[in-house]
């Protein structure tokens, strides 16, 4: 509730930046307000989840995300605060390391947020929310908009600079316009709330009709509100909160939670994202993909763009958040009929066919069906970036065009097995006619050295100081990798056309079958095993640091994203998986 507020209180009693090098049990203690504000908002929450592939009941959330204003860009709606911190806390205890108290660690977060809401006697989140007259069991949502050009926006509200360090790193470099709804049950309790939530300063009041109520604005213009006879709405946008009004007299249209566009449970947390009011962001670059392996934030913010697009239709894309039994979801979706922008943009879905030649000791793969637009963009900046950096490199420039045109619909990367160096690493590009793809490689400006050949395939070495590098084409399938044994691997694999074991020995496996746009798929011993033993060489990360997020990460078993289209819509999920009950 504080970060309704404004001030971040939940956080008061730190003083200092978290160590690494302390317990376990202070660092989680310091962590735990930040996920559970973070995940109280963008959270889990189905707590009796609809049996699988059945249209669930009309949403708890449907009538609140009625009243998104016009001015939204984001609708966030939790079907209580009761719902969603049952959640949260089953979430947290899951993915707790061993030596971890969850319980008591949730305890003492919940103490301290009580006492910065000056709720003393609440011994829960939906406590702290009913003494502050609100009602703990019926939905509430949070509107987000965008701050208008050349306006001002205030900081975060942290009150510590570590706060506010971590609201920047998450993106919280400003505070957006927003207005929330909440339920009430005891007015006079929830007009104290509201006050403390404003602030000082006087209010002027504008009756409304319809609803018949009014709203009461600081004459700064800094915040306003009004209460219904069951609903208080107020936020720091007086545009916003009449948007509000206007939606109680006339609701918004949402698709979710009819049968094209189904809850997976009743009371799972919605977002609804207006993507044409997202600025739309370059495409990118090969200095850009540079930057972003080794720098994590850079990964991420790629990550975020390539799933968050702008697009010119008004239809929201629906995001939802649901943990269930040992996984938690994301789950997008976007109506391709509504955004015909964004149906040019994925490719057609088919089966990933290159899922099927990876090693079992894979850790790591990043597949995709390439799109006209990602030739397009490889080489627009590829070939640009390849050249700029000089010799046998910027003579590979050259020819890029010429090889990308050969290109066919599947593109992939992947961590073959642990380690901290580039052997690991394997590249697999799919080219609409070997035999071409072949030739044109051997016409390029530099010359490669035959290795050997390998069940009738020529595989040819570079060398990159301080590294070499292995490729071949086998039938249509160009393989790089950073070990002779690993290219002859791939070899074998194409050539006999049966599917390795990797997809089938993930738990539960995974279906190489269903068409799909893309599919990433990582192990939690691709960052212990690999990433993390790489920045701690490149000095990057401490050894501390290190084995923290090691043990951080010991009850999850892997992450998976992918991208297909169902029903007209592209439908995008990420699971996070983590180890079943009996071993955590």
């Amino acid at each position: 509730m504080m970060g309704f507020m404004g001030r971040m209180k939940i956080m008061g009693s730190m003083r200092t930046k978290i160590a690494m090098s302390r317990s376990a049990s202070v660092t989680w203690r310091r962590a735990l307000p930040l996920l559970v504000a973070g995940l109280m908002l963008f959270g889990a929450c189905q707590k009796k989840p609809a049996p699988a592939n059945t249209l669930s009941a009309t949403p708890d959330t449907i009538g609140v995300l009625k009243l998104m204003p016009e001015s939204a860009v984001v609708a966030v709606a939790i079907p209580s605060v009761e719902k969603a911190e049952q959640q949260i806390q089953a979430l947290l205890k899951r993915g707790a390391p061993e030596g971890v108290d969850m319980d008591a660690e949730i305890t003492v977060v919940t103490s301290q947020m009580a006492r910065s809401a000056n709720a003393f006697e609440a011994k829960s989140v939906a406590d702290i929310a009913a003494i502050k007259g609100l009602d703990p069991e019926r939905p509430l949502a949070v509107f987000i908009g965008a701050r208008k050009e050349g306006e001002t926006p205030p900081s975060p509200p942290g009150q510590l600079e570590f706060e506010r360090q971590i609201l920047s790193y998450v993106g919280f470099n400003s505070i957006a316009p927003m207005v929330a709804v909440f339920p009430y049950k005891k007015r006079q309790e929830a007009e104290k709330f509201v006050a403390e939530w404003s602030g000082p300063g006087a209010t002027k009041a504008t009756d409304l009709a319809e609803p018949k109520t009014t709203i009461q604005t600081k004459e700064d213009g800094s915040f306003a509100y009004l209460f219904t006879n069951d609903t208080l709405v107020a936020g720091t946008s007086v545009e916003m909160v009449q948007g509000v009004a206007e939606r109680m007299k006339t609701p918004a249209s949402v698709r979710y939670g009819t049968p094209e566009c189904p809850a997976d449970s009743a009371d799972e947390i919605v977002q609804l994202v207006r993507t044409d009011k997202i600025p739309d962001t370059p495409s990118s670059s090969t200095a850009s993909l540079v930057d972003a392996a080794s720098n994590p934030r850079a990964a991420a913010w790629q990550l975020w763009n390539g799933w968050i697009q702008s697009h010119d239709s008004s239809e929201p894309m629906v995001i939802t958040w649901g943990f269930k039994d040992d996984h938690l979801t994301v789950r997008s979706r976007l109506l391709n009929a509504a955004q015909p922008d964004a149906a040019a943009k994925p490719a057609s879905p088919a089966p990933l066919l290159h899922l099927n030649t990876l090693p079992k000791s894979t850790l790591g793969v990043w597949t995709m069906q390439i799109t006209p637009q990602t030739r397009e963009t490889l080489k627009t900046s590829g070939s640009a970036g390849l050249q700029q950096q000089g010799g046998a490199v910027a003579q590979m420039g050259q020819s890029f065009d010429k090889i990308i045109d050969l290109v066919g619909n599947e593109a992939t990367i992947a961590i073959t097995g642990p380690g901290s160096d580039a052997s690991k690493i394997a590249l697999l590009v799919e080219f609409t006619d070997g035999d071409t793809a072949r030739e044109t490689l051997r016409s390029l400006g530099f010359m490669p050295i035959k290795a050997e050949t390998y069940n009738n395939v020529d595989i040819f070495s570079f060398v990159f100081p301080p590294v070499s590098v292995y490729y071949a084409v086998a039938k249509n399938t160009f393989v790089m990798a950073g070990t002779l044994d690993s290219v002859k691997m791939f070899i074998d694999a194409i050539s006999q056309g049966k599917p390795t074991s990797f997809a089938s020995s993930l738990n539960p496996p995974f279906d190489t079958a269903t068409p799909r746009q893309q599919a990433f798929i990582a192990k939690r011993d691709l960052f212990t095993s690999a990433m993390l033993p790489a920045l701690e060489g490149y000095g990057t990360v401490s050894k501390t640091q290190v084995d923290y997020t090691t043990k951080a990460l010991e009850k999850v078993r892997d992450a998976r994203m992918t991208t297909e289209t169902m029903k007209d819509w592209q439908d995008t999920r990420l699971i996070v998986q983590f180890e079943s009950a009996a071993k955590s």
